[in-house]
């Protein structure tokens, strides 16, 4: 069956297509094309009048042109800056391949137990399948556990020397879990806090990321053989392995910050995927939640990681994505997410033990003052960077997520600063001109701006309408209020209204 050429007819209910995106006629003559080509308007000329017409279609006739003007501006800026940063590069695309892997080598224990004692002379002996089957028989489960054997097997399962040796570290770390819980909290044994790093560098960490966390750049050599599936493999044992040790309280207190920083800067990397930053965000908020995690923790890991998104001169979006990534359900990891994105807006962060779960508000309102002192400001000019502002509003979400204790701070005072916190935004949205086109930078900030404005405004109205009850709770606010005495009437008498008297 022969095949058609010629591209089909247009409705003719429908223009004639003169877009640059319309593909070119099919023609048998190729001199005809040459002359059509050579004869033919330059392209951008053609784009610039496109986007024209497409401006008045949008905009109306009498909108063009204010809002032209706007468009303009807009991309002027977006080709005079220079690109962004989008992400943060984790792993390191030249990293060097050095030698194979080897087999961590296994402290004298200090105890007589048998188990023990064979798998430290299979160990001596380099009899890595005798100690696999050692550690697959499960006695170790009767041995006593102490941190050098803790620490051998967390790199032994991060090796990859000895597949077999490797995954029965890995099963015996793992079910050592309930035996570590029942031990008292004195005894526990803890992970040291130099093995972290050392399985990472392996797996080809960054030059940068490892800098921002105090390693040597000359370490970054990767073994030989790492393929991609390897390597994932290897990323899911060291969260699960860091997750269940924060379960039983095995973490030491001062590794903590480290570790959260590190999963925040993986979840952050271009290859990770959903399931990867899943099981980050789940790792997180386990040691998080631990009860080893006291205030003086909490204020070190706000203070390490701002201090790496520092190093590694974050922008606020990629600080708006950090933030993203800490769940904050419990009541720690809520606490750290609030002062951290505090921080990100220039708040100092020694008042973190004398002030309550939430940050000082006053800060709030420096943001919107012109006068007051601070680097960080919000504000709408001539030159603002609505994405940049975006992003800042945003943050300033994440630090006001608590709005309950605002409210009833200081007595009421905190009612009003709230009050005076959604005004401010409201004044901001009003300066903040909506193109309703191109880049829609400014748009979405209008959308950030009026998300946090209503939030604020409604959940303060909430607390508020709680606070008018007597015993403050939200089920006898929705309670619905009887009719006055004077308003019951029965037969033209007035008769005293029942139920239960006004709360309020």
């Amino acid at each position: 069956m022969p095949i058609c050429t010629h591209a089909p007819r247009r409705p003719p209910s429908l223009p004639p297509r003169t877009d640059t995106h319309s593909l070119p006629q099919p023609s048998h003559h190729g001199s005809d094309r040459a002359s059509r080509t050579a004869s033919s308007t330059p392209p951008s000329a053609t784009l610039s009048t496109g986007q024209d017409d497409d401006e008045k279609e949008w905009l109306g006739k009498k909108g063009a042109k204010a809002a032209g003007k706007i468009l303009n501006s807009d991309r002027k800026k977006k080709s005079n800056t220079e690109e962004k940063q989008s992400d943060v590069l984790f792993w390191s695309k030249d990293v060097k391949q050095g030698d194979n892997d080897t087999v961590p080598d296994l402290v004298a224990p200090n105890s007589c137990h048998p188990l023990l004692t064979a798998l430290n002379d299979a160990m001596n002996r380099k009899e890595y399948e005798v100690a696999s089957h050692l550690l697959d028989s499960g006695a170790l489960a009767s041995a006593p556990i102490s941190a050098p054997l803790l620490d051998w097997l967390f790199a032994a399962a991060m090796s990859t020397a000895c597949r077999d040796l490797s995954l029965s570290a890995y099963r015996s770390l793992l079910l050592l879990h309930r035996e570590v819980c029942s031990m008292a909290a004195l005894a526990r044994p803890y992970l040291s806090p130099t093995r972290l790093l050392t399985p990472l560098i392996k797996l080809g960490m960054n030059t940068q990321v490892a800098a921002a966390f105090g390693a040597e750049a000359d370490a970054m050599v990767s073994p030989t053989g790492m393929s991609l599936e390897l390597k994932a493999e290897m990323l899911c044992r060291f969260f699960s392995m860091l997750e269940v040790l924060s379960c039983s309280q095995s973490i030491d207190p001062t590794a903590i910050p480290s570790i959260v920083s590190i999963f925040l800067l993986l979840s952050l990397d271009p290859s990770a995927v959903p399931e990867l930053q899943q099981d980050a965000v789940s790792a997180i908020e386990a040691i998080l939640a631990s009860p080893t995690v006291t205030r003086t923790v909490e204020l070190n890991t706000c203070k390490f990681v701002l201090r790496v998104t520092k190093e590694m001169a974050f922008t606020p979006d990629l600080q708006l994505r950090l933030l993203a990534l800490l769940p904050g359900c419990s009541a720690s990891s809520g606490r750290v997410r609030r002062w951290i994105a505090w921080a990100m807006l220039g708040g100092d962060l020694h008042t973190f033990h004398t002030c309550s779960d939430v940050p000082p508000i006053q800060l709030m309102l420096d943001l919107f003052s012109k006068t007051a002192p601070g680097v960080v400001k919000l504000g709408v000019t001539p030159n603002t960077d609505y994405q940049h502002l975006g992003a800042l509003i945003n943050i300033l979400s994440v630090a006001m997520t608590d709005v309950d204790a605002y409210v009833r701070h200081a007595n009421g005072s905190g009612s009003v600063l709230t009050r005076n916190v959604y005004e401010a935004l409201e004044q901001m949205n009003g300066k903040t001109v909506d193109d309703r086109a191109a880049h829609m930078d400014r748009t979405k900030t209008k959308e950030a701006i009026n998300r946090l404005h209503k939030r604020l405004i409604y959940q303060r109205h909430a607390v508020l309408e709680t606070l008018c009850t007597k015993t403050g709770k939200m089920d006898q606010f929705l309670i619905a209020k009887p009719k006055p005495a004077s308003q019951t009437k029965v037969q033209g008498r007035v008769e005293p209204a029942k139920g239960r008297p006004d709360i309020c």
